[in-house]
């Protein structure tokens, strides 16, 4: 939870007790929590944003300047961090050193951006009253205006016509005619339920498996290979 007015961040459980905050923000925007266990927050007011640990340490920082009024983080797949600043009019991607490797300016009053899969940009432009993806370019390759008054925040939905490709733990490698354990883990954006079927490229399989809750492992499945180099 992102708290403005009262300069917070706070983690809480599903029973409400606060497991973790930081205070002394300011004016904070937004906050992601990041694969590593760090936070990533955006102090409207300072005009930075801030990597921080489970302490509440500075890991990282980078000053976008007092005036800019930044809203809006992403840490990317490649390290780089995507940040929105509102009233500089432009979104900007820093890499770690907080050299600038991509901008786009003349924005409209930009709230909100997400990198999407394709390398585009997915933009809120608050007083644009749109929602835009443009290329690396920079030129917008698709917009929508219909009925939007200030939009304020943007997701790519993905599609969830098929469940996540699951991932397999086990041994890569073997020895013949001795079992090796394997175990299964799927997740499907839509919710649903996960059935699994190994087949171990022998001849054999396990059927179908199921139904497991999305993120449950299987259980164990172990299977002997006869022939060297199955």
């Amino acid at each position: 939870i992102t708290d403005f007015s009262q300069n917070f961040v706070r983690e809480v459980n599903e029973s409400g007790i606060i497991i973790w905050e930081i205070t002394g923000l300011s004016a904070p925007m937004d906050a992601e929590r990041l694969d590593n266990g760090n936070t990533l927050i955006v102090n409207n007011v300072n005009g930075d944003v801030v990597e921080v640990d489970s302490l509440g340490g500075t890991i990282w920082q980078y000053s976008c300047g007092i005036g800019v009024g930044p809203t809006d983080a992403e840490r990317l797949s490649n390290g780089n961090t995507l940040i929105t600043e509102q009233l500089s009019d432009r979104v900007i991607e820093v890499d770690s050193f907080g050299n600038i490797v991509w901008e786009i300016n003349g924005l409209a009053k930009p709230k909100d951006a997400e990198r999407l899969e394709n390398g585009n940009t997915l933009i809120v432009e608050y007083n644009n009253h749109s929602v835009i993806e443009v290329d690396s370019s920079g030129d917008i390759v698709w917009i929508y205006q219909q009925g939007l008054g200030n939009p304020n925040d943007i997701e790519r939905v993905p599609n969830y016509s098929d469940p996540l490709t699951p991932t397999i733990t086990g041994p890569a490698n073997g020895i013949v005619d001795v079992p090796l354990p394997y175990i299964a883990r799927g997740f499907d954006p839509g919710g649903n339920h996960i059935w699994y079927w190994f087949d171990w490229d022998d001849g054999s399989n396990t059927g179908w498996m199921g139904p497991y809750l999305q993120g449950t492992p299987t259980l164990p499945q172990s299977h002997t290979w006869t022939t060297q180099g199955t």
